[in-house]
């Protein structure tokens, strides 16, 4: 096998174009959000900031968006590959286990050592049990929520790839077991805004509406089904009533006075609604591939950020408290230290990813890849 020099040339799969511009706009939504929520207060007291205010509420959506296409990702390998036996199953694990966790792992270890040298006594420190369990969502939405998040360091994101885990093992399970990924899918939708009801109207806390596991497989659920779409003459009509949806939806966020986790309507069937609108334009994305979206989707600075964008949502959260809490005590007006908080943690997500990415996610990528090949 050749030396390739990107994660998309060793996927089983064919190139999908459009995909990694996706993944950049959702990365840069989501470290967007983080990164600038924090000063919500400060962002609103000028016109110059209000942008950046609307950004900080709704990017958010940006795991939506990775949720979705997952879903969408993970019914064609399992269409390519169906898991009709164990030893299949235990294949599509391994290779998903190779895709992710040493980049994952990779950057656990590091915030371990860190955290050891540095602040022993870290919060995050001691609760980093529920990461290597891929159970922090667990943690976060039934136990303390901010377990993962101290003055110097922050893991709350791994959530997010702990429901993707779970995703992944129980969508392959019920494929082997019910032979049919259209079947899975429907139910997983329907239990997901069940569950969520349910956990609204027995008062459970909004952390847990947003980070169940269950509360969130419908936008899995709707990029697999996304994926079994059959081409359509009206797909461009079809993806604009998605962006349509999602402005609407974002609208109703921006405009609303409590923040997106205390929204009814948005916790019972909201998240629903934009994974829709997100696999609406993914098939026009995907159907329509010399479409203006895709021109704009396959840029090269797209292409390059969603490529990466894995290991970028690894590492963009990590250090970010430390390095806030540093810059604000160099005592500067508040526009300047918002700046520099985010240059410095821009470049340090940067330089990590760069690293991590071509020396850890790539290379062992690979050699899994060569060794199935082997065989």
């Amino acid at each position: 096998m050749p030396q390739l020099t990107n994660i998309r040339s060793l996927s089983s799969l064919t190139y999908i174009s459009g995909l990694d511009g996706l993944r950049a706009i959702a990365i840069l939504l989501v470290v967007a959000h983080h990164y600038l929520s924090p000063f919500k207060a400060n962002l609103q007291q000028s016109l110059a900031g209000l942008p950046l205010l609307v950004i900080a509420k709704i990017g958010w959506i940006g795991v939506d968006i990775f949720f979705v296409i997952s879903g969408f990702l993970i019914a064609r390998v399992l269409a390519r590959r169906p898991p009709s036996s164990f030893a299949s199953l235990k294949h599509f694990i391994a290779a998903r286990a190779w895709r992710l966790l040493p980049a994952y792992v990779a950057c656990v270890v590091l915030f371990l050592m860190v955290a050891a040298i540095s602040t022993p006594n870290s919060q995050v420190l001691i609760n980093s049990w529920s990461v290597w369990t891929l159970s922090s969502n667990l943690q976060s939405a039934f136990g303390n929520r901010t377990a993962l998040m101290d003055a110097h360091y922050s893991l709350v994101h791994f959530w997010s790839l702990a429901v993707e885990w779970h995703f992944y093992l129980l969508f392959a399970c019920c494929v082997w077991l019910f032979k049919s990924q259209r079947f899975t899918a429907w139910t997983m939708l329907v239990l997901a805004i069940i569950c969520r009801t349910l956990l609204q109207k027995n008062g459970f806390s909004d952390n847990a509406i947003y980070a169940f596991s269950v509360c969130r497989f419908d936008a899995f659920a709707i990029g697999v089904l996304i994926a079994h779409a059959r081409p359509m003459s009206q797909v461009r009509k079809l993806g604009l009533a998605g962006a349509l949806l999602l402005l609407v939806m974002l609208s109703l966020i921006v405009l609303a006075p409590e923040p997106y986790k205390k929204i009814s309507w948005l916790q019972q069937y909201g998240y629903s609604l934009i994974a829709l609108g997100t696999g609406m334009v993914l098939l026009w994305a995907i159907q329509q591939p010399e479409s203006w979206l895709m021109h704009y989707l396959e840029s090269r600075w797209l292409v390059y950020i969603g490529q990466r964008s894995y290991s970028i949502y690894l590492w963009h959260l990590v250090f970010f408290p430390g390095i806030a809490n540093w810059v604000a005590g160099l005592g500067l007006p508040a526009s300047p230290t918002i700046a520099l908080i985010f240059m410095v943690n821009c470049a340090t997500t940067a330089l990590l990813t760069v690293c991590f990415y071509q020396g850890i996610e790539l290379k062992c990528y690979r050699w899994f890849r060569q060794s199935q090949a082997k065989v």
